[in-house]
């Protein structure tokens, strides 16, 4: 096969078209990036989209954690364009470290947002703590050079180092600390600095040059046209294949390859504690901690890559990486963590095998904890599919199966679709889609129809792909909010369950529709007692001062709420009717503090005869969900003294005291609490004194 140029190689992003019966090499990206085939011009990517940790403002939104804005953006946002203008077009390629971005536009720029506290913005700025920028900033020219880094086709990116291979064959490199391959041995550099030539090579040339293609992971792999692979940088494990274990390597030096070793491509897996390179005949090499592929133990130079029984050759591969192999056959394996054993990836859904594979992502560094993460991060490994889909391979060892898929299965991811390139940083990552903005329609209605109504922000139906739509509903009076159902988003382990909320937050991605679910309100019923909590009665004293200062006649009313349960509340409230009975009454608060129990005293009087008659109480439920529901009562009123009830106090309600305090019992219809005239909580000689005045005038105190 033949390899592919510099700029073929690296602007052939999405190429998968060679009949099965040939060869083909597999589009390798995001840390594995394997790439073959010749290229035609690329015009670069219609949009790009992140999402994830935004601590730095490395989605390039406008907004980061540090300025204010959310820590977490859950699903993916666009690009802004540089300095906030517009949106980012007509990118090639994409590259992602723990809190920075990069990007390559079709005109060979750089473009790059995020954290700056090592320079690895590389516009010439930065250094502090929490230096950054929300938006996209072009990386400048290197030291002593005006203007911008320019030609450039490929980048990549790990922990705060950026690197970037240009069109003429040379890899430059900025950021934080050592930057292997270069002069910079501590400090770190805010602009470009170039990777120099190996040792041997010092003397016909200070710089390297001819390279194709370049991966990054605390160590540097470059691949020259001559299939001669060159590293530097981190060696405890060997992965730079020259032999031993020195611990770290400033300058470049040549991997000790096999004899027609034929490399057409390099990689460092996510890990970084090994290499491998595919050849082409669709055999590989691996060196350093290299996992399941090479017997046990740590290699310091390249060795073949065996098959599954750990005998025979590893052939037809499409890539490799520590623990992911893809054939050219479009089927794919990946190795049990606890039996070591390879296992077929399934194809979406669990149906079939998986096929097409366009390229593949490996295991990230950090897995958090949330499995809602899962789409993005804490993945094995990711697929994109040559129809433009994002997949996810799940791992049942550390995530929950999804609608009934196989674990070992593919997964979509956000129903993307269009997808060009893919990679991840720390904890965010970043896709670049070739569509123009899709538009979708929202549909959002109530169950029952009526219960409801809605706020959909921002306002009308339809909305870009990627635009997070919030979905309000405000609660008609009477009903009980009970939760959406319909096209939702997954909820984060651990957190409140936004279901169960008046406010939804979409992120759309195709057609959605939502149903809002509503009950009919709690349901509120009333009893009345006497202050006394004994006996039931549907009467009100009426009160003098002496008496009011005694807790008075009073009536006691509750109100019994059903249904209402969670966080919900009620409380109740007790009013006059206007027109109803004479004088006014005093509602109190029930010393105990229940919000659904009023104790009602009638007013007060000095003449014993005024205060009959009926009087009406309007008795009102409000609940926090259901609005509110009342009801009314009326009492019919005493005058004080006026036990038997006909409406004055004469020798007959005497006769009832008597016959009250001398033990006998008492009449049907009648309370203990008639008696008590004084309030005292009995009947005895003081209500006969009390009731005696009443019946010879004497003005009451």
């Amino acid at each position: 096969m033949k390899k592919a140029g510099a700029t073929g190689r690296l602007l052939m992003r999405r190429m998968f078209v060679q009949p099965r019966v040939v060869a083909v090499l597999l589009i390798w990206l995001a840390g594995l990036g394997f790439v073959a085939g010749e290229a035609a011009a690329q015009t670069g990517a219609d949009s790009v989209y992140t999402w994830g940790d935004n601590m730095y403002g490395q989605l390039g939104n406008g907004e980061s954690q540090l300025g204010g804005g959310a820590s977490y953006v859950w699903v993916p946002t666009r690009v802004l364009g540089p300095g906030g203008n517009g949106y980012l077009t007509n990118v090639i390629a994409i590259a992602a470290g723990y809190y920075h971005t990069l990007a390559v536009t079709s005109d060979g720029a750089v473009y790059a947002w995020g954290c700056n506290s090592s320079g690895q913005l590389g516009n010439g700025a930065g250094g502090a703590p929490n230096d950054r920028s929300e938006v996209p900033v072009r990386v400048v020219a290197p030291q002593g050079e005006a203007g911008y880094l320019t030609g450039v086709v490929d980048v990549r990116a790990d922990g705060d180092v950026s690197v970037a291979l240009k069109a003429d064959g040379t890899v430059w490199m900025w950021g934080g600390g050592a930057l292997p391959g270069t002069v910079i041995t501590a400090g770190g550099s805010n602009r470009p600095v170039q990777v120099l030539a190996p040792e041997d090579e010092q003397e016909q040339e200070e710089f390297l040059q001819g390279i194709e293609a370049i991966d990054f992971r605390q160590h540097l792999l470059a691949l020259r046209g001559d299939g001669t692979v060159i590293g530097c940088g981190r060696n405890m494990f060997g992965q730079l294949g020259v032999g031993d274990q020195h611990s770290w390597y400033q300058l470049p030096l040549k991997a000790i390859l096999p004899a027609g070793a034929s490399i057409v491509a390099v990689s460092c897996p996510p890990d970084s504690f090994a290499s491998v390179a595919l050849r082409a005949d669709g055999t590989a090499l691996a060196w350093g901690w290299c996992g399941h592929f090479l017997p046990e133990g740590i290699h310091t130079v390249p060795q073949v890559v065996l098959a599954q029984d750990g005998q025979s050759v590893l052939q037809n591969v499409a890539a490799i990486d520590w623990e992911f192999v893809h054939f050219n056959d479009g089927t794919a394996w990946i190795w049990d963590l606890d039996t070591d054993t390879p296992v077929q990836v399934e194809g979406p859904w669990a149906i079939g095998l998986a096929s097409d594979l366009d390229r593949a992502y490996g295991r990230p560094g950090a897995l958090p904890t949330s499995p809602f993460l899962f789409p993005f991060f804490a993945a094995e490994i990711l697929f994109l599919r040559s129809d433009g889909t994002l997949w996810v391979l799940t791992d049942p060892s550390l995530f929950y199966e999804i609608g009934g898929a196989n674990p070992l299965g593919l997964v979509p991811v956000w129903q993307m679709t269009h997808v060009v390139d893919y990679a991840r940083g720390g904890l965010h990552g970043v896709v670049t889609k070739d569509e123009p903005i899709d538009t979708f329609t929202l549909t959002v209605q109530s169950d029952p129809p009526g219960a409801t109504s809605f706020t959909v922000e921002p306002a009308g139906q339809q909305f870009d792909f990627g635009q997070v739509v919030s979905v309000s509903a405000s609660v008609s009076p009477g009903w009980i909010w009970r939760g959406w159902t319909g096209d939702l988003m997954p909820v984060p382990e651990g957190c409140d369950d936004i279901s169960d909320y008046l406010v939804q937050e979409l992120m759309m991605a195709g057609n959605r529709s939502l149903v809002a679910h509503f009950d009919p309100g709690p349901t509120f019923t009333f009893s009345m007692i006497n202050a006394c909590e004994l006996t039931p009665t549907d009467w009100a004293y009426q009160n003098t001062p002496s008496i009011i200062a005694n807790a008075g006649h009073a009536v006691r009313v509750t109100a019994t709420v059903t249904d209402l349960a969670g966080n919900y509340s009620a409380s109740l409230s007790v009013s006059k009717v206007p027109g109803s009975g004479s004088g006014e009454v005093f509602v109190v608060d029930d010393p105990e503090s229940n919000p659904l129990v009023k104790y009602v005293y009638g007013s007060m009087r000095s003449d014993g005869s005024t205060g009959t008659g009926t009087l009406d109480l309007q008795l009102t439920v409000t609940g926090n969900i259901a609005g509110q529901t009342s009801q009314q009562v009326s009492f019919r009123c005493r005058k004080l003294g006026d036990i038997d009830g006909n409406g004055g106090t004469e020798p007959g309600d005497m006769a009832l005291l008597i016959n009250r305090l001398n033990g006998m019992p008492l009449p049907p219809g009648y309370n203990y609490w008639m008696f008590d005239l004084d309030t005292n909580g009995g009947a005895e000689p003081g209500d006969m004194s009390l009731l005696v005045n009443i019946l010879n005038g004497i003005p009451i105190p």
